[in-house]
C-alpha cells in the first residue's frame, strides 16, 4: 500500500496526450494585443479573463514597475506583522468606496479571499447555503470552516428556499453564491434569493457574493452583481479578485467595518500568508482607476459579448444561460470537446475545453470569454471558426450515446494497453522506458478510435 499509488495510476493526462487532444498547460510566449503567442504563432485569445484588456495596458505596467522599484518585489511577510504597506490601505479604501461598502480587505489571491471570509465567519455551529456550481474556492472555504453545508440546485430558487427553511431560526446561516458563474456565464438570481433570505418575517439571512467575474463586467460602471440588480446595500459581503478585470493578482473582501476588521484578525488565510507585493497592488489600483475613467471599455466588452452570443445562437449552438462575456458552447462528449478545442487552436482560436469533473460527465463545453479589446475583425474570425466547426461536427445535434460509447472504447483500449505494458515492465524497467513502450503500443489504436468521434 503506497500513498503515491494514485499518482502512478493517473492516466487522464497521458490519455489525452496520446490522442493528440491535450489542450492544457500550453506555454504562452507573450502577448500581442488581444492575441497570445504560442509556438511562435499569434492566436486570438478567447479564454482569458482579462475582460477590459488592461493586463497589457502600458499605464498599468508602469504603475506596477514603479511600485516594485520603490517597495521591492515581495512583502516578505504577513500583513499582520511586517508585510503591510500603505499601498494596501490605499487600494482597500478605493475599493470600498467604489463598491459602496464601509471597508475592504486585500489578500494575496482571490482563492484566499473566499477562504478567509468563509473560515472566519462560519464555524461548526453554523450553516452555509451554497450554490451547486459555486467556485472551488468557496467549496474549499466551506470545508475549512467545518460548518454544515446545504447545497442547492444551480440557481434553483425553489430548492434554495426549501433548504433555507429547514434551518432558518434554528442555526446561524449565511448564503454564499457566485455572482457570475465562471463556467456558464449566467448571473445569480439575486432578487429572488434576497426575497427568500428575508422570509415572511423580513429577518434577512446574510448574503455573500463572489464577484470574481462580475467586477468590471456587469453593474453600474462595472460594480458587479449587486449593482446590476440595484441591490448594493442588501449584499453583506462582496468577494472579488484582481486577476480578471483589474489586470493583476490578489483578491479582496468588502463589507461593513466590524466584519472586515474581524476577518482581518481571525482568518488564517490572511494572517499566515505573505502580503500582496506592491507591484501587484499598484497594478490593481491603476486598473481600478482606468476602469472608472474609461467606461467605454465596459461598453465595448458588452457589445462584443452580445455579438458573439447572438451569432452562436443563430448557428444553433447551445450557450446554456450565458448573460455575460463568458459564453460556453455545449458539446457533451468529453473526447469531442477536447478534439474541437484542438481544431479551433489550429484555426487560430484559443478556447478552453471544460470536461468532467469540472462539469458533470457528458456535459463537456468549449468555454469562451471575450474582451473589450477584441477588434471587430477578431470577433468575425472567431465566429467564422465556430461556424466551420459547427458544420464539421453537427454541434447542434449532440449524440451523447454514440459519442460516449466511442470514448469508453478509447479509454478501455488505453487502460488495457497500459496495464499490459506494466506487466512487461516487472523486474524494474525504468519509468521512461515504460512510458516509451506505452506510447509505441497504444498510439495507433487510440488515434484511430479518437478520430472516429
Amino acid at each position: 500500500m503506497n500513498i503515491f499509488s494514485k499518482c502512478y495510476d493517473f492516466i487522464d493526462a497521458e490519455f489525452l496526450i496520446q490522442t493528440g487532444f491535450y489542450s492544457f498547460y500550453r506555454q504562452c510566449q507573450g502577448f500581442d494585443g488581444s492575441n497570445m503567442i504560442y509556438g511562435g504563432k499569434s492566436i486570438i485569445m478567447t479564454a482569458s479573463n482579462n475582460y477590459l484588456g488592461l493586463a497589457t495596458d502600458p499605464r498599468v505596467i508602469e504603475a506596477s514597475n514603479a511600485a516594485s522599484r520603490k517597495y521591492g518585489t515581495s512583502c516578505t511577510g504577513s500583513r499582520l506583522l511586517n508585510g503591510n504597506l500603505d499601498l494596501h490601505a490605499e487600494l482597500e479604501g478605493e475599493l470600498a468606496s467604489f463598491l459602496g461598502k464601509q471597508s475592504a480587505l486585500v489578500l494575496s489571491t482571490g482563492f484566499l479571499a473566499n477562504q478567509a471570509a468563509i473560515e472566519a465567519i462560519a464555524g461548526p455551529a453554523d450553516t452555509i447555503l451554497s450554490d451547486s456550481e459555486n467556485h472551488a474556492s468557496i467549496i474549499s472555504g466551506c470545508s475549512l470552516s467545518k460548518a454544515e453545508v446545504l447545497r442547492y440546485g444551480h440557481n434553483d430558487m425553489k430548492d434554495f428556499e426549501q433548504k433555507l427553511e429547514t434551518v432558518r431560526d434554528k442555526k446561524p446561516c449565511i448564503i454564499i453564491s457566485d455572482g457570475v458563474f465562471s463556467m456558464g456565464g449566467d448571473i445569480v438570481n439575486l432578487p429572488d434569493m434576497l426575497a427568500a433570505a428575508k422570509g415572511k418575517q423580513n429577518k434577512k439571512v446574510p448574503i455573500m457574493i463572489d464577484d470574481a467575474h462580475g467586477l468590471g463586467v456587469i453593474g453600474q460602471g462595472g460594480r458587479g452583481t449587486a449593482s446590476h440588480f440595484d441591490l448594493n446595500h442588501e449584499v453583506d459581503l462582496i468577494v472579488g479578485t484582481f486577476s480578471k478585470s483589474l489586470a493583476s493578482l490578489g483578491g479582496f473582501i468588502a463589507g461593513d467595518a466590524e466584519t472586515i476588521n474581524f476577518i482581518r484578525h481571525k482568518a488564517r488565510s490572511m494572517i499566515f500568508t505573505a502580503g500582496l507585493p506592491a507591484g501587484q497592488v499598484a497594478a490593481a489600483l491603476q486598473a481600478l482607476r482606468i476602469m472608472q475613467s474609461e467606461p467605454e471599455r465596459i461598453s465595448n466588452l458588452r457589445r462584443n459579448a452580445v455579438k458573439v452570443r447572438v451569432a452562436f445562437k443563430e448557428m444553433g449552438l447551445d450557450t446554456l444561460h450565458s448573460e455575460t462575456p463568458i459564453i460556453p458552447v455545449l458539446v457533451g462528449n468529453e473526447g469531442l470537446t477536447c478534439k474541437i478545442a484542438k481544431e479551433l487552436f489550429d484555426l487560430g482560436i484559443f478556447a478552453t475545453p471544460v470536461i468532467y469533473p469540472a462539469v458533470p460527465y457528458g456535459s463537456g463545453i468549449i468555454r469562451t470569454s471575450f474582451m473589450a479589446t477584441h477588434t471587430p475583425a477578431q470577433i468575425e474570425q472567431v465566429i467564422q471558426a465556430f461556424a466551420d466547426i459547427t458544420k464539421r461536427h453537427e454541434l447542434g445535434t449532440i449524440r451523447p450515446h454514440r459519442d460516449h460509447l466511442i470514448t469508453r472504447r478509447i479509454r478501455d483500449t488505453f487502460t488495457k494497453s497500459r496495464q499490459k505494458t506494466y506487466s512487461w515492465s516487472e523486474g524494474g524497467t525504468p519509468r521512461d522506458v515504460l512510458i516509451a513502450g506505452t506510447k509505441a503500443l497504444i498510439k495507433r489504436k487510440i488515434i484511430k478510435l479518437a478520430h472516429s468521434i
